[in-house]
Order: structure tokens, then C-alpha cells, then sequence
């Protein structure tokens, strides 16, 4: 694998943004108002589309979420390492864990798992500490960490 990624959405977004520009320039230096107002309709309805992708793909992982937290066989994650690459929510950090599950009945076994993490729960979360997971019975690298330690919880 290299270490170069694609995604689709971006390209999706760089047509019509090229084509804004396009438009813009060419109506500047033809002086026509209809390119610019074509290039500033163009704009409204690329954002409009993205902001609608973007709303429907958070609502599919919260529902995700949601029917893991909800169904999910509950057990026990020593935090085994923790790490971030930025980002998060409100102050909010999402965090990177490198967990060891257990579960039930069942060997321990390795997971990593991003999660946003409440900054007030940061004390919590350290190395060698045991939290509470939801594992989704369909596929058990699907695991979600206690929602009393997120921010938003999972309901």
C-alpha cells in the first residue's frame, strides 16, 4: 500500500470548483453577468449537495453507533496505549486507543479504536485502565467505549 489515499468525495467537489472558477474568470473578463450568476448558482447547489452527503453519512454512523451500544455484547478493555492526531469536537479530543478486550468466556484479543472523548473523562482514559466496551456481535473490531466517557454519549 502507498502512502497516498483518494477520495472520491474530494473529486467530486474539485469538477465544480474548477467550473466555479471557470465561470467567475470568464464572466469577469467578458464582463457577462449570467457566467457569474451561473458560477454562484453552481456553488450554492455543490454546497447544499456536500452539506447533505456529509449530514446523511453522520446519521448513518450514529445509527451504527447507536445499534452496537444498544445490542453490542458488553465486556471489559484494559487501555493498553492512547494517542491522538488532532481533531475533535467543542474542546472535546478524539482519541486513539490501542485496546485489549475481553470478553465473556473468550480470549482477549487486540483493538484499535478512535473515540471523542470528553475532556473531563481525559483522567480516565490512561494506560492500564480498565473501561467498560459495547463489542457488536457481528464483528468484533467493532467496539465502542463506555458512553458515560463520551462527550455526546451514544443515544
Amino acid at each position: 500500500m502507498t502512502g497516498t489515499s483518494t477520495n472520491p468525495g474530494l473529486a467530486l467537489l474539485f469538477i465544480p470548483g474548477t467550473l466555479f472558477w471557470v465561470l467567475v474568470l470568464a464572466g469577469i473578463f467578458t464582463k457577462n453577468t449570467f457566467m457569474i450568476g451561473g458560477a454562484v448558482v453552481l456553488f450554492v447547489v455543490t454546497a447544499v449537495g456536500a452539506l447533505t452527503i456529509k449530514a446523511r453519512a453522520s446519521s448513518a454512523r450514529n445509527a451504527e453507533r447507536l445499534r452496537v451500544w444498544q445490542g453490542g455484547t458488553p465486556g471489559r478493555a484494559r487501555i493498553v496505549t492512547i494517542g491522538t492526531k488532532g481533531g475533535g469536537i467543542n474542546g472535546h479530543p478524539n482519541i486513539d486507543f490501542d485496546l485489549e478486550v475481553t470478553l465473556p468466556g473468550q480470549e482477549p484479543y487486540r483493538v484499535q479504536v478512535t473515540s471523542l472523548v470528553s475532556k473531563l473523562a481525559i483522567p480516565r482514559v490512561q494506560p492500564d485502565t480498565q473501561i467498560d466496551v459495547r463489542v457488536d456481535p457481528a464483528n468484533k473490531l467493532n467496539v465502542l467505549i463506555d458512553a458515560a466517557l463520551t462527550p455526546y454519549g451514544y443515544e
